[in-house]
Order: C-alpha cells, then structure tokens, then sequence
C-alpha cells in the first residue's frame, strides 16, 4: 500500500512539474475583454447594425466602425501578420471560405479611406478599366464561421491568412486571386470542396485555428451572434452583436468555465501545446 501510495504521488507530482508547467500563469477571468493581452490590442467593435444606445469602441474611442462590421478588429501590436489565433471555446465549424486576393483596390467603407491606416500600397493595372490603380497589399480574408458546442452561438473569425482546418486554402488552384474589383466582388472566391476540402470541424478551446492576416493592417475580426439574436432585414447582419467584447465573460487561459478563452494566446502557452508555425 505505501509503495502504491509513493507511486501516486510521483505521478502527481511529475504531471505537476512537466505537463502544468502553466502553473506559473495566473488564472484570471474579466468581464470583458482587455484592451491589450498577449501582443495585440483591440481596434474598432463590431457593428452589424445601428443602434445608438449600445456602446462601442471602448479600447479605441477614436477609431470609425462602419455600420455592417460584423466582428471587432484584433490587431497585432508589433504590427505584423503571422499570429496564432485560437478557439475560444470549444465549437464546431459551420461555414468556411476565402475572400482573400493579392491586392484590394477598391473601398468598401469609410475607414479605409483613411489613409495613415495604409501603409503597403502599389499602383498595378486594373484588369478592368486597363488604368494604373493604387491598391493595397495583400487583402487576407479568409473567414471561418463556428457553433459553440455548449450554447449554440455563432462565432465568426476573418482576415485570417490560413487555417490548418481548409489546409488547401490560398495554395495551387485556390490561390488567392490577383485583383479584387467592384465589379463581381464575389467572383474568385474559394470554397473548401474546390480546395481539397475541409480536414476537420471539431476544435477545442485554446486550438491554433488559423494565422492572423493582413487587411489595411495585421489583425483578425472576432465576431460573436447570440442564437436567439435573430436576423435583420438583410437575414444576416443581427445574428452578430456590436461590441462582443463586452458583452461576455473572458478567461486568460483554457478551463471548463463558461468564459470564453482569449482568442490570441502568448509564446509560452502555445510552446507548452506544442504549436510549431
């Protein structure tokens, strides 16, 4: 018996010592999520749709958040793409797609007009009016739409620029198109059974879904729809809140709580799972 005791507490103290080496981050929940965590910082809400009395851009009051933006802009501090970016809860993948293209030179709202926003920029030939444009470089927008498995909320991430979930995404025949006009916005668009299809749906909390892109700057758009939210007048637009990072609880490191997990996770913590780029 006291060898069959030593030998649970060794296993203990081993599983203590080598795989909860998290130990030294300390646990903690916010009712909303901060402005900066883990080499990012929170730019414009998203706003689907008007409504006046719902507050919005708390971690960035000076930014413009076009009506229609369906998710909340998470932008790299560093200001470079290449970020993991993970589940927030554990889901399932309901829709996936990329709208990414090789220069955007069209502007599809107010704030890309500003202009110290853009920073890489060329001028190349418009397929279209055969003029020289000046675009912006490189538009990454693949955009994946998950289910909470406990809830049934809707949780879309974009601007991503992969996801190991549609691996054939921007690579061979699915690679990103050149040029993304005004006219036929849609047309190039991939769809993962034109890309070798989509490799798994199921995700944990804290999994490395996709790397964030780059899209006027390097971010990823979150955006989160209660399911008893119901859709707008476009059927779309109102199954996504304004402001979701206000409007739940967040954790700083994956448990069984209801708290969604930060959707950017530090260096050390993607080591201990064993993430490689």
């Amino acid at each position: 018996m006291k060898k069959l005791s030593l030998y649970i507490f060794l296993v203990l103290m081993f599983s203590l010592f080598t795989s909860h080496s998290f130990a030294e981050i300390k646990y903690k929940t916010y009712k909303k999520l901060p402005c900066k965590f883990n080499g990012v910082k929170l730019g414009p809400s998203a706003v689907p749709y008007e409504d006046p009395k719902v507050k919005k851009n708390r971690c960035c009051p000076g930014c413009s958040a076009y009506k229609g933006k369906n998710g909340t802009s998470i932008e790299s501090i560093s200001k470079k793409r290449g970020m993991p970016v993970v589940a927030i809860t554990d889901m399932t993948l309901y829709e996936a797609r990329n709208w990414s293209s090789q220069y955007r030179c069209i502007i599809q709202n107010e704030s890309q007009k500003v202009k110290k926003r853009i920073k890489q920029t060329k001028k190349i030939i418009n397929p279209i009016t055969g003029k020289k444009q000046r675009c912006a470089y490189p538009f990454d927008n693949i955009s994946l739409v998950f289910i909470d498995d406990k809830y049934g909320n809707f949780i879309r991430y974009y601007h991503l620029m992969s996801t190991p979930l549609v691996p054939g995404f921007s690579k061979g025949n699915c690679a990103e198109r050149k040029f993304q006009s005004e006219i036929g916005w849609s047309e190039g668009i991939s769809l993962p059974e034109n890309c070798g299809g989509i490799k798994y749906k199921k995700v944990k909390k804290g999994e490395v879904i996709g790397i964030m892109g780059y899209a006027t700057n390097a971010h990823v758009s979150l955006g989160m729809g209660s399911k008893n939210l119901g859709a707008g007048t476009d059927g779309v637009t109102r199954l996504y809140m304004i402001a979701p990072e206000d409007n739940f609880e967040w954790e700083n490191f994956p448990t069984d709580s209801d708290a969604y997990l930060f959707p950017v996770m530090s260096k050390e913590y993607l080591e201990e799972i064993g993430y490689k780029n």
